[in-house]
């Protein structure tokens, strides 16, 4: 090929890319409103279901309730971790879409004052286990590991008899 039609190529390549490029970018923005919405549905089920096993279990606490609030916290805990690991995925795929371009123009124009695209090499080169350890232990999560360190405190308080 001559070098219009290596440039013609290159430049419909481009446009492809970019497009894909902004689809993982706006699936991710959707994982992360959906994180959020984990987090508001779970402190506003958290919130309503607690005063409800109470007057369930006669006006008192009962061991019941802390069960239910560690169920609770786990399990959207397990599901905000989710969309932090698809979003953590979908940033590698553009991150390899930016190369791709930069590689087909032997060019290191489209990279970013830090040095990377959307997530740095390090987070891009890890195993899958620790990616998964990572999205279940990140700052993002750490509202679950504070309520599970409350309901524990909780739960001791319970059982020396100092609430209940």
């Amino acid at each position: 090929m001559n070098e219009n039609q290596d440039s013609i190529q290159y430049g419909i390549q481009d446009q492809i890319d970019f497009k894909l490029i902004d689809q993982f970018h706006n699936a991710t923005l959707n994982f992360s409103k959906a994180s959020i919405q984990i987090k508001q549905m779970m402190l506003a089920l958290a919130a309503i279901m607690g005063p409800i096993l109470v007057k369930l279990a006669g006006d008192a606490l009962d061991m019941s309730l802390f069960i239910c609030m560690y169920i609770i916290i786990i399990i959207f805990w397990i599901l905000d971790s989710y969309t932090y690991y698809y979003q953590e995925k979908l940033r590698i795929q553009m991150n390899k879409k930016f190369k791709e371009i930069n590689e087909r123009h032997h060019s290191d124009k489209i990279v970013y004052p830090s040095g990377f695209y959307t997530i740095s090499e390090e987070r891009e080169k890890k195993s899958t286990l620790c990616s998964i350890i990572h999205a279940f232990i990140n700052w993002t999560t750490l509202l679950y590991f504070f309520l599970c360190v409350i309901n524990t405190v909780g739960v001791i308080l319970f059982c020396k008899g100092i609430i209940g």
